[in-house]
């Protein structure tokens, strides 16, 4: 845990300025499993990433109230505005334990290198 904290710490500060971070209260103990970032330019992003050999995935790609599970599909859009909008824009890049700080920085710049 100590380890995928360190490595979110890092992306909050390198990302910040260019896409959506969701944050957790600093009083809550995360195990931070996901590192999910919100942008407009999602799916490009995503396939910039991967032409770059970094894995990425769209875990939350509907809301949940779209979701038959959930008994959902009956509503209509812009009913759940804010769950639509980060449905639309969310994207989890690499958080474990094992990446070196190089595949950080590596991770970093190929993100950074999108939004120039």
């Amino acid at each position: 845990m100590a380890r995928r904290a360190a490595v979110a710490k890092r992306y909050d500060t390198a990302l910040a300025d260019h896409v959506g971070i969701l944050r957790w209260a600093p009083e809550v103990l995360h195990a931070r499993h996901k590192y999910v970032i919100l942008t407009a330019a999602r799916d490009a992003l995503a396939w910039h990433l991967k032409s770059e050999g970094v894995p990425t995935l769209s875990h939350y790609r509907e809301p949940l109230s779209r979701l038959a599970l959930f008994d959902g599909g009956t509503e209509n859009p812009g009913d759940f505005p804010h769950a639509e909008a980060i449905a639309a824009q969310a994207l989890s890049l690499p958080i474990y334990a094992q990446l070196s700080e190089a595949e950080v920085e590596r991770i970093i710049e190929t993100v950074l290198r999108f939004f120039e």
